[in-house]
């Protein structure tokens, strides 16, 4: 083998490792975006428990909707509808017979 041989040779493989070096090069891109949107992915998920935690938590927003919810009056709601529904109904009686005793 002469060198020329050896020389063509050498620049082969150089060409052939140059277009294995690119190709790891792309595959590196890849996972690097891949693992950057694991990422992203990670911290979305990340925070969408602590927004759950935090709600859930027993100093958190439904534990706070429970206690102000226990705390509501209900024999009071109650006298209240109890009072407020009949009386309009009587109003709505009333006018209904002063409708037609006026236009009749």
């Amino acid at each position: 083998m002469s060198d020329e041989d050896r020389l063509t040779n050498i620049e082969k493989k150089l060409d052939n490792q140059s277009t294995a070096l690119d190709d790891i090069k792309t595959t590196l891109a890849t996972i690097a975006v891949q693992d950057q949107r694991l990422h992203t992915l990670e911290q979305s998920n990340n925070t969408l428990w602590k927004k759950y935690d935090d709600l859930a938590s027993p100093e958190g927003v439904i534990q706070n909707m429970k206690t102000f919810q226990a705390s509501c009056p209900r024999a009071t709601i109650r006298w209240v509808w109890v009072c407020l529904v009949p009386m309009g109904v009587t109003q709505i009686l009333v006018a209904i017979g002063l409708f037609k005793l006026l236009w009749g």
